[in-house]
């Protein structure tokens, strides 16, 4: 829910946006909201960890390890266009990072899914 707030409702109501090099208060906003949605979503696989254990379904447990690292190696190569000043490969490509991360989290998504879907046949 968290992350359907955050990075759909709230990124998708609030534009973000620069003025004079400078972030609007809608582009702060959006970058609060997204970024409560993304811990939500990079944090799931954690959670899922507790709820389907390793020994219940040890392919899941790694996946869920992977997308986790996975996650958090996707945000910190999108978080490089905030630090660094200079055209290079991390900020040319900044879209790309998010997208990687949004592949990752929704190849989770409908893993779990599928999960969900066979355990109720």
């Amino acid at each position: 829910m968290l992350y359907g707030f955050g990075e759909g409702i709230g990124s998708g109501s609030f534009k973000s946006n620069h003025v004079a090099n400078e972030l609007t208060v809608s582009g702060i906003i959006h970058d609060i909201l997204g970024g409560i949605g993304v811990i939500a979503i990079l944090l799931l696989p954690l959670i899922m960890q507790k709820v389907i254990t390793k020994n219940g379904m040890p392919v899941f447990y790694r996946m869920s390890k992977i997308v986790f690292i996975s996650g958090i190696i996707a945000i910190i190569l999108f978080l490089f266009r905030y630090s660094l000043n200079v055209n290079n490969f991390f900020t040319i490509y900044k879209g790309l990072w998010q997208r990687l991360f949004m592949l990752n989290t929704y190849i989770y998504l409908t893993t779990m899914a599928i999960l969900m879907i066979k355990s109720q046949k």
